[in-house]
């Protein structure tokens, strides 16, 4: 009689435990036929070994056959036993017999991918500052994915603050705006055509930043000192001035200037100080016209806030005679 299995694995796993195969076999059996077990995948991987009268066989699938299953998890081995007759034992016919095997990939048949490289687009922000500003700077995310056993990288993805970029190229940058400030969570993927997927994390800080505001302005005509005064032939007008020190980066500059109402020419008045009356006009401003003043700033993005007011007329009593 011929060898036959006698046991055989119903699963196994590319680098997981050796498969254990017995067999049976006749008292002459390896004396007239020459039996091989043929244990393959397709026709990209297949190994043999020769049987003796010990009827058992242990075989440990390599983890590389993981890359005879480049789309999926899972796949099929099959168990090839045969016996072909010896030269000059009478024998004609050779017997094959087949089992079908489950098998997983290889435990680490996981994508992986290069370190991400953040670079940071600067945007308005100068250079010299050298960090991320919240609602200015952006983030170029560079990295590549790494296919494991053949699986071809399908797609790469990041997310930051909820926002996920997908990209089926497996080189091009992702960019992101950066509105929230403090800590924020870079998080690369990339999966490949089993569907699995490599995953790494960094961080990155954005720094705060607020536009500039002008907080309570007010313009009043006034006397050379800045006192309120209806018949004063100077203007004056104070604001407080905010803004965002970007960890002690930013600054602002102070600009204004006043026109007469409606169609007089700007006249600058120059810089001025938060919180602090500014007078002006040199004593040339006319009682009966009104003036409107504008006061800017600016700061180191190139961000600006103003506000107008209006240095009014003086004001003139009228009286009612008797008789009209």
């Amino acid at each position: 009689m011929t060898a036959s299995f006698k046991t055989a694995p119903t699963s196994g796993k590319a680098g997981g435990a050796p498969l254990a195969f017995t067999f049976s076999s006749g008292a002459f059996t390896y004396v007239y036929w020459d039996v091989t077990l043929t244990l393959s995948i397709g026709t990209l991987y297949s190994a043999s070994i020769t049987l003796n009268p010990a009827n058992q066989a242990l075989f440990s699938i390599p983890a590389s056959w993981s890359s005879a299953i480049p789309n999926s998890t899972s796949g099929t081995l099959t168990a090839t036993l045969k016996s072909v007759p010896k030269p000059g034992s009478g024998e004609t016919s050779t017997v094959t017999q087949k089992r079908t095997i489950a098998i997983q990939v290889a435990d680490d048949a996981f994508p992986t991918m290069s370190t991400p490289q953040l670079t940071r687009i600067n945007g308005p922000v100068p250079s010299g500052w050298g960090v991320y500003v919240q609602g200015k700077s952006q983030v170029q995310i560079g990295f590549s994915g790494n296919q494991a056993y053949g699986s071809p990288i399908k797609s790469r993805s990041v997310t930051i603050d909820g926002v996920t970029k997908t990209s089926t190229n497996n080189t091009s940058p992702f960019v992101f705006d950066l509105p929230a400030a403090g800590t924020r969570t870079v998080t690369a993927r990339v999966k490949d055509s089993r569907g699995r997927e490599g995953v790494t994390t960094t961080t990155l800080t954005v720094i705060a930043y607020t536009p500039p505001t002008l907080t309570s302005p007010s313009v009043w005509r006034a006397n050379s000192g800045g006192t309120k005064t209806d018949n004063g032939t100077y203007g004056a007008f104070k604001a407080t001035a905010g803004f965002a020190s970007v960890s002690g980066k930013n600054s602002i500059s102070y600009a204004s200037s006043y026109k007469e109402i409606p169609s007089g020419s700007n006249v600058n008045i120059g810089s001025w100080a938060s919180n602090t009356n500014k007078v002006f006009g040199n004593g040339n401003l006319a009682v009966a016209k009104s003036y409107l003043v504008t006061i800017t700033i600016t700061d180191a993005l190139g961000v600006a806030k103003s506000w107008s007011g209006v240095v009014p007329s003086e004001r003139v009593p009228i009286s009612f005679l008797a008789g009209g």
